[in-house]
């Protein structure tokens, strides 16, 4: 692979990693962070607690907490690339519970399936080499010199294995 390409496909990380991260940060993380903040230190009543422990959840406070975590500094983290992988993580678990929430209560899960596809993409390949993690000398997959010296042998070519197809 041509450094060409390597450097579009990292930019191209660090697109999604952006779009994804502060999408998500600004259109759910921050209001969901703001209700955790209160339900914490202000006691006051935050409804989000009712819906987690309507999925079954134990200490649902806490899980709701976890979520809004998950859903604010988690995306920050994953638009900074930093821990991209485990970060992506916890917001896949996230993204995960919210899609079979709504497709067992026969809403529409297109929103939390679409946040959930790019950041499962993020946690097989991490944040590229235009992130913090590269920065801080994180193992990267995306790194120029070693993808252009990855084997191109396609090992599920029959024809190039000089095996019988009948095999």
């Amino acid at each position: 692979m041509s450094s060409t390409r390597a450097l579009k496909i990292n930019l191209g990380l660090l697109t999604l990693r952006l779009a994804i991260g502060l999408g998500l940060f600004l259109l759910h993380g921050q209001a969901k962070l703001a209700g955790a903040w209160a339900y914490m230190f202000s006691g006051h009543d935050w409804p989000f607690v009712k819906v987690v422990a309507g999925i079954g959840f134990p200490a649902p406070g806490l899980f709701a907490v976890a979520a809004a975590l998950s859903e604010s500094l988690g995306s920050l983290l994953v638009a900074a690339g930093l821990q991209t992988r485990v970060a992506a993580s916890f917001v896949a678990f996230t993204m995960i519970v919210a899609t079979s929430l709504h497709v067992s209560h026969g809403q529409s899960a297109e929103l939390a399936f679409l946040y959930l596809t790019p950041i499962l993409t993020l946690m097989l390949t991490g944040g590229g080499t235009y992130s913090l993690d590269a920065a801080m000398g994180a193992p990267r997959l995306m790194r120029p010199e070693l993808v252009a010296s990855a084997p191109t042998h396609r090992w599920w070519s029959r024809s190039e294995r000089n095996t019988p197809a009948s095999e």
